[in-house]
C-alpha cells in the first residue's frame, strides 16, 4: 500500500485504488473505446492527490483531469520534484513533479502542493508543536527542492 493511501485509510478517507489501470485494448483507438463511452465518475470524490506513481497512464491523467473539471474538487500534490536522484550517470528518473505538471496542464488547474520545497508542512509543525525555526533542522534527499 503507497504510503498516502496508508495515511488516508488510518484517518478513515476512502481513496481509489492504487497500481496499473490498463486499457482494455478493444481494437479501436482508446479515445473512442467503448470502455471510455461507459466510464463513469464516482460522485462521492472530494479530491485529486497526486504523488509519486509509478503506474502513472494516460487513463489516470483521463480521469484526473475529469474530476478536476469540478472545481469543487480539491487538487493537491504532495509535492513537485522533478527528478529523483539516479546512480548511474546519464539517466533520468523523472519525479512527482513530472506527473503533478502532467494533471496540471490537463485539468488547466494549479495544485495546492502540501509538501516540498513549499512551507506549509513545516508551518503546520510550527504551529502544533512550537518549534522555533532557529533551533530546527529539516533533511531532505536533495539540494535544489529543500530550500524554502
Amino acid at each position: 500500500m503507497a504510503g498516502i493511501t496508508k495515511e488516508l485509510k488510518s484517518m478513515g478517507i476512502e481513496s481509489l485504488e492504487i497500481g496499473p489501470d490498463p486499457i482494455v485494448d478493444d481494437g479501436n483507438l482508446w479515445l473512442s473505446s467503448a470502455e471510455m463511452h461507459n466510464l463513469t465518475l464516482d460522485t462521492d470524490v472530494g479530491a485529486v492527490i497526486v504523488g509519486f506513481d509509478q503506474f502513472f497512464c494516460y487513463k489516470k491523467l483521463f480521469k484526473a483531469a475529469s474530476y478536476l473539471s469540478n472545481k469543487d474538487v480539491y487538487f493537491i500534490a504532495t509535492n513537485t520534484d522533478e527528478q529523483f536522484p539516479a546512480e548511474r550517470k546519464g539517466f533520468v528518473i523523472p519525479g512527482t513533479g513530472s506527473i503533478v505538471n502532467a494533471v496540471k496542464t490537463a485539468a488547466d488547474r494549479d495544485p495546492i502542493v502540501i509538501g516540498k520545497p513549499v512551507p506549509v508542512m513545516f508551518d503546520f509543525i510550527q504551529r502544533s508543536y512550537k518549534v522555533e525555526p532557529n533551533r530546527a533542522l529539516m533533511i531532505g534527499d536533495r539540494f535544489v527542492p529543500h530550500l524554502l
